[in-house]
């Protein structure tokens, strides 16, 4: 059992130590209320900068270890139009 337990500190201990090279993306919305195609509903607006998030999120696999990825949003003009009824 003692063995078990070092043998996890240690594991930790390396994650920890890695995670330093590891590639980073940042996102920061800037106004998103005034964004061209945003919804109006509060829960609609979340879920889509949730959605727009994830995708850059997926971005860090594609920069060298130890890079920062910022991305400053300063408008969402979606194709084709939003049909309101």
């Amino acid at each position: 059992m003692r063995l078990m337990t070092r043998s996890l500190l240690a594991a930790a201990l390396a994650l920890l130590a890695s995670s330093a090279a590891w590639a980073e993306v940042k996102v920061t919305y800037v106004k998103p209320d005034d964004y061209t195609d945003m919804p109006f509903s509060p829960v609609d607006r979340e879920r889509t900068l949730k959605e727009f998030s994830s995708y850059f999120a997926t971005l860090d696999k594609k920069l060298p270890a130890g890079q920062t990825l910022k991305i400053e949003v300063l408008d969402i003009d979606l194709a084709g139009r939003l049909y309101q009824r």
